[in-house]
């Protein structure tokens, strides 16, 4: 077991992996954190958070030689990581517009042991989806992001 260092947030070998430039999958810049594990190879683990979670971590500029992002001594470009890095992109700047819509969502409160839900309905909303999130602009002006698998939020054209 490493030694967990509250006030870091992570083991002494993780602080040492960021000293040497290596970083969590979620840190590496221009690459999602699910294609990096997915083509990437982990090069160590370490503790992180208070529950002493194993977090992968990666060389961030041999993961963007992967993605042919740049140029690396040890890593080639794997073509079907460009592939999938471009197709990422690409749905990820599509977004679809619906206007005039109907929103219902969920709001929660209270305690853990004492949750209690309230539904909200707004009428006249606009919402873009990309990916997989919504971003709901209310008549009011105001705005709100949701994630569409959530449960309990909706929309639909009125």
């Amino acid at each position: 077991m490493e030694a967990y260092i509250p006030a870091l947030g992570m083991s002494l070998a993780a602080a040492k992996a960021h000293g040497v430039g290596r970083c969590p999958a979620s840190k590496i810049r221009g690459v999602p954190a699910s294609l990096v594990h997915r083509f990437a190879p982990l090069t160590e683990w370490h503790a992180t958070g208070t529950h002493e979670n194993r977090t992968a971590f990666y060389d961030p500029q041999r993961v963007r030689a992967i993605f042919g992002l740049e140029t690396h001594v040890d890593a080639a470009a794997n073509p079907e990581a460009i592939a999938a890095l471009a197709l990422w992109k690409a749905n990820r700047t599509h977004a679809e517009i619906h206007i005039d819509c109907i929103v219902e969502w969920l709001t929660w409160s209270g305690s853990m042991a004492r949750p209690v839900c309230q539904a909200h309905t707004a009428e006249g909303c606009q919402v873009v989806v990309k990916g997989r999130t919504a971003t709901v602009a209310f008549p009011d002006g105001s705005v709100m992001k949701k994630r569409v698998g959530t449960r309990g939020f909706r929309f639909r054209v009125a």
